[in-house]
């Protein structure tokens, strides 16, 4: 059975209660929009409380680019903290980050033996660092980066991400990413999946909506707000590729259209359907019921879970 995780967002504590009551989720992630040592600790606290599975995602201190060709990626991570905090729970195997250079940094600077020293720095680094805090070692995952911003297009190709994928413990597929890396590389979504390889590396699934109908982010190439149901088959389609997908994650972080305990619920309830492998129209019915009947002060969740 693939795991269902949704963003920790502090202040929704009795949602994520309910989701876990009824089995519809049983992973929180961090960081779900700060990532901070006191959002860390509410996170872990929250995850030992509810028994729920830490989707560990990056680290206070640590910059989101695995590939960065400087001494910036775990220099300014404070391990002695961590270790502190981990002592609140420390129910973490793995952690997942980005692929790729630093905003606005080239490949074309360095060299290739340079760039796989630095990986396996990087790598090292990291390993060392968690193993010290957490008292044991841990995977590390990568993940595809997205379209829309500065980044050096090379770190957008599915080969790039493939070889990534292949070299690292696992592999972290994003849809809104890749949908947005093939834009930004001006080939087909089709065309880019296809030329995905090592699928069988992928264990992690990131999803978040993309479609900003209520124009409250357009400055934002990577929405991270409430899946919509135009989005619901290219989910299924892209989870069909990963044989030994494990866990789905819900990134929302930003509300669109509803209170953040709503959408919280929802997207938890649609994605716990589709890794049930519910047909598309029957989705799409749930999404739809759950707009329409679901309180904004989510006051009557329990009642809809109860009823679907």
């Amino acid at each position: 059975m693939i795991d269902i995780g949704i963003n920790y967002l502090a202040g929704n504590d009795e949602c994520y209660r309910i989701l876990k009551e009824h089995n519809i989720i049983n992973t929180i992630k961090f960081p779900g929009r700060i990532c901070d040592y006191e959002h860390m600790e509410g996170c872990l606290k929250l995850a030992k409380e509810l028994n729920l599975k830490i989707d560990l995602h990056g680290l206070p201190g640590m910059t989101p680019a695995f590939s960065c060709m400087s001494d910036n990626f775990v220099s300014n991570v404070n391990w002695e903290k961590l270790k502190e905090v981990f002592k609140i729970n420390n129910n973490i195997n793995r952690i997942s980050t980005h692929i790729g250079l630093e905003h606005a940094d080239s490949f074309e600077k360095y060299s290739d033996e340079d760039v796989e020293k630095m990986w396996k720095k990087n790598h090292d680094d990291l390993e060392k660092g968690l193993e010290y805090a957490l008292d044991k070692k841990v995977e590390i995952g990568l993940e595809n980066i997205p379209g829309g911003f500065k980044f050096d297009t090379k770190s957008l190709t599915p080969e790039y991400i493939s070889e990534n994928w292949k070299l690292a413990d696992f592999g972290v597929y994003d849809i809104s990413h890749a949908k947005l890396g093939a834009n930004t590389l001006k080939i087909d979504f089709d065309e880019y999946i296809n030329r995905l390889t090592s699928l069988d590396k992928v264990k992690i699934y990131h999803i978040s909506g993309n479609n900003d109908k209520v124009g409250l982010y357009d400055h934002k190439p990577d929405k991270h707000v409430l899946l919509s149901d135009e989005e619901i088959e290219d989910i299924i389609k892209c989870k069909k590729l990963f044989p030994n997908l494990d866990l789905i994650i819900s990134e929302y972080s930003f509300e669109s259209k509803y209170s953040i305990g709503k959408e919280l619920a929802i997207e938890s309830i649609i994605l716990n359907a589709i890794a049930r492998e519910e047909n598309i129209e029957m989705i799409k019915e749930k999404l739809r019921y759950l707009e329409e009947n679901l309180a904004n002060d989510i006051s009557n969740l329990e009642e809809i879970l109860n009823q679907i």
